[in-house]
């Protein structure tokens, strides 16, 4: 038996994220029954996942072995679930470490203990449960904190400042790694002229021999700083895909049909493939950029230090660099943004012609669809050739100004050793400053194109970051599991309008309605399609649009061709994730709707893939899916469009099948003059 407190849980997860709980109304959530019992984990994680999206809470099960506990441990951000043996009991705890201790908060007793981490026993937990031993959690952040917390009209720079945002105690130590590995890096150069020094003497010293020493210890710690800066790095990498996949696949479904209604969707997902784009050209931005930075302004405050008059150079150089860039970097940002939109305009042509791959093989004999491709990639091709006009003008200006620094310092340096104004040592010493200065300057030139490719990345990543979506916040909540009335209250479909009860004593209610148009403008309704038409749907005397939509949509099935497939097992079309939903609930359902032959039919039975964009409302596959998917949820308020009823199912079975399976469900049959049920 597993027992855990359920709001401590709520509680936690939602505080470290810094969500309100007052934002939530957590203590009316769950007013009664916060201690709960369940027989294994994978019972408690249904009640969390049931739960969770209620209060913008996603969990996940995990099946882990001892050292992936301490792995989880060192990863996460916040804490995770896992089970203890405790008599005949299991009993859930939350780990989280906190420096250089693991807290352990026991669920059941809301007790806490410190563990020092040398001291941790991954062994002491569970893992002999077959489905899972852990539980992890994440918060639905686009209801919270958005991926990109600018405008959309902002300017590209401030929108990677803001995706970064989240990674910033990261990057900061990151930067402090590129400061101090460039700082060691121009050891090597004062510790050759020193060198020099002693060998002039013409002597072998230990102060010598400890010179060479620590110049190899330089290097060598350059090396283990850089292996650092990789390590972060790569931690970086993996949270902003991690957490740019997490707020796309959140956001998708709160996306408002008003704003999606100027995008087609598939298309618009594209722009998540601009992660790895990202992911490439940070590393050189804040690794390979910063450190080239940290040298040349390094390496020119020590060539101050031998003479004023590498002072002029300094300030010379840092205003040539300023200017090139201000003269030339807007030119190839804008480049770079129009090259990346032709590149998705011929990207979503490739998709058009593969989803409408018949009307162009039998109309168009391939002239269409060549004659519109030639004219995208044209357009490609010349955004892509203004955006290396530019890059071509900056190398050019930074190979010209590396030229002429090197010789400019060269010459001065030369000068300077002629008269005897600095050393021998001091002028190898320059000289070497003066390669990495050049060096450092070619690493700028070669990662602009880099930049480029982030800024662009970022701003085609903001087209669906920024997207508004439905605001959750404040929403009531209703207990469905009490009896619910539902009122229609003058829905207007074609200069018609429909007002109608349901309730225990009235549980259904048939529509008969002139037209498809008309069948489709009623459904919008309930998928709040166009809010705008006049009527209202209340649900315990509350309108829909203020009902907290999880629960909404979790209680409501609507059977229409609004409902689509998408590439899985039959078995995930028809769950989608619940649980709940058994392999013999399935099977028994098409039992009993007379659709025995279609389940048998199947190769691999439930496990049978699925390809979703294969199937349309008008294949008896499609019907029998989508049917099954909206029943077996066991919805309180059902909508059916009684003409895509499958036609191999029966209807008095189907009948006797919601008299018995949903005794408790309100119903709504929407049909066509036309077409008898």
């Amino acid at each position: 038996m597993i027992t855990a407190n359920f709001k401590n849980i709520y509680t936690y997860y939602l505080e470290t994220n810094n969500i309100s709980l007052i934002d939530v109304n957590l203590s009316e959530f769950l007013a009664d029954n916060e201690l709960r019992s369940y027989e294994t984990p994978t019972d408690f994680l249904d009640a969390l996942q049931e739960e969770g999206p209620d209060v913008n809470l996603n969990f996940f099960g995990n099946k882990l072995i001892p050292v992936e506990i301490i792995e989880l441990v060192n990863s996460e951000n916040f804490g995770f679930i896992i089970f203890k043996k405790n008599g005949s009991d299991t009993v859930p705890y939350l780990l989280e470490r906190k420096d250089k201790a693991i807290t352990e908060i026991n669920l059941k007793l809301n007790t806490v203990k410190e563990i020092e981490f040398s001291k941790f026993n991954e062994n002491d937990y569970c893992f002999e449960f077959e489905d899972l031993n852990a539980i992890t959690c994440i918060v639905n952040e686009s209801n919270y904190v958005s991926l990109l917390n600018t405008e959309p009209d902002a300017k590209p720079f401030k929108k990677l400042v803001s995706f970064l945002r989240l990674e910033r105690k990261d990057i900061y130590n990151l930067l402090l790694y590129t400061l101090i590995g460039g700082i060691v890096g121009l050891t090597v150069p004062l510790g050759i002229q020193s060198l020099i020094n002693f060998l002039q003497t013409g002597q072998v010293t230990a102060s010598g021999i400890v010179l060479i020493i620590l110049i190899i210890i330089g290097v060598l710690s350059s090396g283990v700083i850089q292996i650092i800066q990789l390590w972060i790095m790569e931690i970086i990498q993996q949270r902003l895909f991690a957490r740019t996949a997490f707020d796309f696949i959140n956001r998708i479904p709160q996306l408002s049909h008003k704003v999606l209604s100027k995008y087609y969707p598939p298309e618009l997902m594209n722009r998540f493939f601009d992660i790895v784009s990202l992911q490439k050209g940070l590393s050189g931005l804040l690794i390979d950029i910063t450190s080239s930075l940290v040298q040349i302004l390094f390496g020119l405050l020590i060539l101050c230090f031998y003479h004023p008059v590498f002072i002029a150079f300094t300030v010379f150089i840092i205003v040539i660099v300023i200017l090139i860039l201000k003269l030339t970097f807007e030119k190839g940002l804008s480049s770079s943004l129009k090259e990346s939109k032709f590149k998705y305009q011929t990207a979503n042509w490739l998709q058009q012609v593969a989803r409408a791959r018949e009307s162009f093989r039998m109309y168009t004999q391939g002239s269409f669809e060549l004659n519109k491709m030639d004219s995208l990639v044209s357009s490609y091709i010349l955004a892509r050739k203004k955006h290396f006009k530019v890059l071509v003008t900056q190398y050019i200006a930074f190979i010209a100004f590396s030229v002429l620094i090197t010789g400019g310092l060269l010459i001065v340096g030369y000068i300077l050793l002629m008269s005897e104004t600095i050393s021998l040592g001091q002028f190898v010493a320059s000289e070497v400053i003066i390669l990495l200065i050049v060096n450092s300057i070619e690493k700028l030139i070669l990662k602009l194109e880099s930049v480029y490719d982030i800024l662009t990345s970022v701003e085609k990543i903001a087209q669906v970051a920024t997207l508004p979506i439905d605001n959750i916040r404040n929403q009531l909540r209703i207990n469905y599991k009490l009896p619910i009335t539902v009122q229609i209250n003058g829905l207007e479909i074609h200069n018609s309008t429909y007002s109608f009860s349901l309730n225990a004593e009235h549980p259904s209610q048939l529509i008969k309605l002139q037209s498809r148009n008309e069948i489709d403008a009623f459904i919008d309704y309930f998928y709040k399609v166009k809010p705008e038409r006049k009527g209202e749907i209340l649900i315990n005397n509350i309108n829909v649009s203020k009902i907290n939509k999880y629960t909404l949509n979790a209680n409501t099935g609507i059977f229409s061709d609004r409902e689509l497939l998408f590439d899985g097992s039959i078995k995930e079309n028809i769950t989608i994730g619940n649980s709940k939903i058994k392999d013999e609930h399935i099977v028994s359902f098409f039992n009993t709707i007379g659709a025995t032959t279609f389940i048998n039919s199947q190769p691999e039975g439930l496990n049978t893939e699925v390809l979703g964009g294969l199937y349309s409302a008008k294949q008896e596959f499609y019907r029998l899916l989508i049917l099954a998917r909206t029943l077996l949820k066991e919805p309180r308020l059902l909508v059916i469009d009684d003409y895509l009823l499958p036609e191999i199912v029966n209807s008095q079975k189907l009948i006797d099948y919601v008299k018995t399976n949903l005794p408790n469900t309100l119903i709504i049959i929407v049909k066509t003059n036309t077409h008898e049920i």
